[in-house]
């Protein structure tokens, strides 16, 4: 479980920082845990890094990224 850590550790790098609970995990490090034990990673997201972060991190971990739209108003 020690390269588990690793990894862990390198993909909380890579996010924001915010530990804002945004994601549905009480901090980057429980969604970092999550991105990379999952192997279906669709249903996590980082609002604060947005789509960008996430493809870097899916990148990393050869998986791939969650397709959600930018958050804002929706046009009609």
């Amino acid at each position: 479980t020690k390269l588990i850590d690793t990894v862990i550790d390198e993909v909380e790098k890579m996010l924001p920082g915010a530990n804002c609970g945004g994601c549905g995990f009480a901090g980057c490090r429980g969604l970092a845990d999550a991105l990379v034990k999952r192997t279906d990673i669709s249903s996590l997201f980082c609002p604060v890094g947005g789509a960008e972060v996430m493809k870097t991190v899916a990148a990393y971990l050869g998986k791939a990224a969650p397709e959600k739209e930018p958050q804002g108003p929706r046009g009609g």
